[in-house]
């Protein structure tokens, strides 16, 4: 999960547990739950339904929305989030692995814009990359996430372009107002 391919990190374990299941599969398990239990609260906060933080796809797909306002990189977040998952049960083929190595990065980008996107600390979005499980859970229940500032805004570079000459434009246009003014 999040493109911590937790098979071939884990997979040289052959420890078994609950009935044949590997330790990789029970931890990926685990850290999806608490990472759904801190999206629960995440979610619930900010006016969408909490439940969906459980699902696959959209609970991924949810979260990234929530930091950033742009479809297509939440839509491939939420995709190989799913695929980083059949990943890490164990079927090893390239183009999986290449989508959960897409997913770890798209992981650290969620991480760092949440922590921009509650104004607080770039420390916290640290912690909730390196450690899921427990940024979700600070991001999800503490009280210092009060302050939200809605989704990051993605631009092209195009609008990018149309936006610093629009700028431009105005300051000239504010400028000769001025002069004229005095």
């Amino acid at each position: 999960m999040f493109g911590l391919n937790l098979y071939n990190a884990y997979g040289s374990m052959e420890l078994d547990i609950f009935g044949g299941m590997k330790v990789a599969v029970v931890l990926t398990l685990s850290i999806r739950l608490i990472v759904g239990i801190g999206w629960y609260g995440m979610f619930k906060r900010e006016g969408k339904n909490p439940w969906l933080a459980f699902c696959p796809i959209v609970g991924p797909y949810i979260a990234f929305r929530l930091v950033c306002d742009d479809f297509s990189w939440a839509a491939i977040f939420g995709a190989t989030t799913f695929i980083a998952w059949i990943v890490a049960l164990g079927v090893d083929q390239e183009v999986l692995n290449a989508c959960a190595v897409v997913n770890f990065l798209m992981w650290w980008a969620m991480a760092l814009m949440t922590a921009h996107v509650y104004q607080i600390p770039i420390f916290f979005g640290f912690i909730y990359g390196a450690l899921p499980w427990l940024g979700a859970l600070i991001f999800g229940f503490s009280p210092i996430m009060s302050n939200y500032q809605g989704p990051v805004v993605l631009l092209t570079q195009e609008q990018k372009e149309e936006k610093k000459q629009e700028e431009k434009k105005a300051r000239k246009k504010a400028r000769k107002q001025g002069k004229q003014g005095k």
